[in-house]
């Protein structure tokens, strides 16, 4: 996070509960996997990328992607490329001016959407105890460089090498506080507060 860690508070929250919590999540995240597998199988796609906009923790769908030398059932128009597990992958939608490509982009769309709906009960993991814990909080930094003005989120993740501990980096609200604007979130009783330099050596831990 750079020099925008000032902006954020940072806690832990460990134990039993937090243990049964994230073993909670491996029966959601078997049936996201399947959604997920599904809408892969029925385009022949390899891969997905998921939303991550202002507070989304990329719980939803937004593209596919196809090893490059798949041959699609349409002109298609390539909209960025990448690669997984050594495979180079396309990011494609059909050609809107074909009418194939009109009729393919209508089946992705609805079969993308279809899968977003089947996900709203199926979140990513990071959705997920952010939300169980209702510290989701978003709000705007001080101006970077060219950059505009730092996006704030929180940021939540496993603490590494244990399965009963939760890290957490909410934004706070101190710094400039004409142009800071955050929901307020309440911070349960059961999280403990850690410095910056804590939750980086935790966060780095083995």
């Amino acid at each position: 996070m750079g020099s925008s860690h000032k902006h954020y508070d940072y806690y832990q929250v460990e134990g039993e509960d937090v243990k049964k919590l994230i073993d909670s999540y491996d029966e959601i995240s078997s049936k996201r996997q399947q959604k997920l597998q599904e809408l892969l199988d029925e385009f022949g796609a390899e891969a997905f990328t998921t939303t991550s906009g202002f507070g989304d923790k990329g719980s939803r769908v937004l593209s596919l992607g196809w090893v490059s030398y798949y041959s699609f059932s349409c002109p298609v128009t390539v909209k960025s490329r990448g690669s997984l597990d050594g495979k180079s992958l396309v990011f494609a939608r059909g050609k809107g001016n074909t009418k194939e490509g009109r009729a393919f982009n209508k089946l992705l769309d609805s079969s993308i959407k279809r899968t977003n709906e089947s996900l709203k009960t199926l979140p990513s993991w990071e959705g997920y105890i952010i939300d169980h814990y209702g510290v989701l909080k978003t709000g705007f930094g001080e101006p970077s460089g060219n950059f505009g003005i730092a996006m704030l989120t929180t940021y939540a993740g496993l603490c590494p090498g244990r399965d009963d501990c939760l890290l957490f980096a909410i934004p706070n609200s101190r710094e400039h506080e004409d142009h800071v604007k955050h929901g307020e979130v309440i911070i349960p009783p059961n999280f403990t507060r850690l410095t910056y330099g804590q939750f980086y050596d935790l966060s780095n831990s083995e």
